[in-house]
């Protein structure tokens, strides 16, 4: 009997090991005016580095809900909802925060983040979604615009994104696809109608100066990219091997759009420099169907992966 007693609690123990160190990471990722920033929401890891791949600094932080890193004119920053509000605050400092909003219900997809600038969006209890935009070189702080009211939708889907130094937002609500292009410190255009299948998921947007790419998923799990041009014209349509459960991450810089997913057995990261087309960077160093998060800073590519459950990076320029 008493070797039994012993049993019972190493067994619970040995589970609970398991079940934790087969969580996946909840990562994201950001560049500011002279690093990266990669974040592990799931633990508070943050983890910065040089555009060289040197690791300038390791910290825990507190993860506020549906944390994003970002570059303000504060230095590098942790932007979050914070109650009914959104909060920016200096990864040094997250008690010293500045707050957007009246009755945020949730953030948008994504964040787009620059050497030079930075932009969120978030959708309000009535279905208004607004962006929030700053700029590492501006003594004034962040300003928040309404971009989209009235959508007639209880929950809109959105995602923002950058597109060198502009802002584009792409939204949901019912049948409608939208997009909205925020010119570099300009105001916001208005919204033109994009051509993707409404039955299918958006998944997220990543942009270059001549091109976006959105990725989607049918109800059957096949990923879809589609490439638009400025007037949000589609140029072409390719399906991504991606699990019918994988995330995908984008982001984009000057002529390269970088893709995230997962294949099943290993994390990939695809580019894009013109419509249609793929080119596999990196491929099979990571855990099986986890997703990599991705960022840029200028012509230089860095992403980071979980492998063994911890987290892993890799640098590429272009």
């Amino acid at each position: 009997m008493r070797l039994r007693w012993w049993v019972i609690p190493i067994v619970v123990v040995w589970l609970a090991w398991r079940n934790s160190a087969d969580q996946p990471l909840d990562l994201t990722a950001g560049s500011t005016k002279e690093t990266f920033g990669f974040l592990d929401r799931t633990s508070g890891r943050f983890v910065e580095r040089a555009p060289d791949g040197v690791e300038k600094r390791e910290v825990r932080v507190e993860v506020g809900k549906d944390a994003r890193v970002v570059g303000s004119n504060r230095g590098t920053s942790l932007l979050w909802q914070d109650g009914r509000k959104v909060a920016l605050a200096p990864v040094d400092d997250p008690g010293d925060k500045e707050q957007f909003g009246k009755r945020v219900e949730r953030l948008c997809t994504q964040t787009a983040s620059t050497r030079t600038m930075f932009g969120a969006a978030w959708v309000e209890r009535d279905g208004a979604i607004w962006i929030l935009r700053g700029y590492s070189y501006d003594a004034n702080p962040a300003r928040a615009t309404l971009v989209a009211s009235e959508l007639e939708a209880a929950d809109p889907f959105c995602a923002v994104t950058n597109a060198v130094d502009d802002l584009v937002l792409l939204y949901r609500f019912g049948n409608h696809t939208e997009i909205i292009r925020c010119e570099d410190n300009r105001d916001c255009g208005r919204p033109r109608k994009v051509a993707l299948p409404s039955g299918d998921d958006i998944l997220g947007i990543g942009c270059t100066e001549q091109f976006c790419v959105i990725a989607t998923r049918s109800r059957k799990g096949v990923t879809t990219l589609t490439w638009i041009d400025g007037k949000d014209k589609v140029l072409a349509r390719r399906e991504l091997p991606a699990c019918k459960d994988s995330g995908v991450t984008l982001a984009g810089q000057d002529r390269h759009v970088a893709i995230g997913y997962s294949n099943g057995p290993s994390p990939v990261v695809d580019t894009t420099d013109e419509p249609g087309t793929l080119v596999p960077v990196f491929v099979g160093e990571g855990d099986a169907n986890t997703t990599p998060v991705v960022a840029w800073w200028e012509s230089t590519l860095q992403l980071a992966f979980q492998r063994d459950g911890a987290m892993g990076f890799a640098r590429f320029t272009f």
